[in-house]
């Protein structure tokens, strides 16, 4: 995708140590475009938060079960 390789750009080329790229991509599991928009994150050392928070939070209600 064409917004993937312009923020792939811009990290490469800055000198911060650290990026956060908040936003709305339109994109969720199943989706067409998530699997593209996982690897971005993964090649560029990144996490998806929501999906982090959600894992963490079926985690503490299966514990609270």
């Amino acid at each position: 995708m064409d917004y993937l390789g312009k923020l792939h750009a811009m990290m490469h080329d800055s000198d911060n140590i650290h990026t956060l790229i908040a936003g709305d991509f339109n994109c969720s599991p199943g989706s067409r475009f998530f699997d593209e928009f996982k690897s971005f994150c993964n090649d560029n050392n990144m996490v998806v938060l929501i999906l982090v928070l959600l894992v963490i939070y079926i985690h503490m209600l299966a514990m609270m079960v």
